[in-house]
């Protein structure tokens, strides 16, 4: 007799589904909600790679996003700084489009044309898929009662 999935494996791909599909639904809605701003990039994470410290190296984390610190154009550096999801080190003292949003302790910023928050979201989409298609399976198979 084959068994179908376990509650387990349902928990957690429903778990996955709703983590990944609210992160990825709550940074598209800030993206296109936050207030548009202006931003200059003054730099950006050390772990992220620096063309400074040996040049870019193609690897799967320079596909992902990174974190930089910019402050509004038009301003002085040390006017305050804003956190940017999703800038390159390419975007280093260059002005880019962003959506401000308030964060726990500051301001945050997601860059504009992010295309993370729809991969993110599509993800979760997955992960919910392959949790109603176990649940079905585990219920064809139940025994009639």
């Amino acid at each position: 007799m084959k068994r179908g999935p376990r509650i387990l494996t349902i928990l957690i791909l429903s778990l996955f589904a709703l983590a990944l599909f609210a992160f990825g639904s709550f940074t598209l809605w800030n993206q296109h909600f936050g207030v548009p701003a202006r931003v200059t990039i003054n730099h950006c994470s050390a772990a992220r790679t620096n063309p400074q410290h040996g040049g870019y190296r193609r690897n799967w984390y320079s596909l992902m996003p990174g974190d930089c610190i910019g402050h509004p154009s038009g301003g002085a550096p040390d006017q305050g700084s804003i956190t940017v999801y999703d800038a390159q080190w390419s975007d280093v003292n260059h002005d880019i489009d962003v959506h401000i949003v308030k964060g726990l302790n500051s301001q945050v910023a997601i860059k504009d044309g992010s295309w993370w928050p729809l991969i993110i979201v599509g993800i979760g989409l997955l992960f919910g898929v392959g949790a109603v298609t176990a649940i079905v399976r585990r219920l064809r198979r139940a025994p009639p009662t």
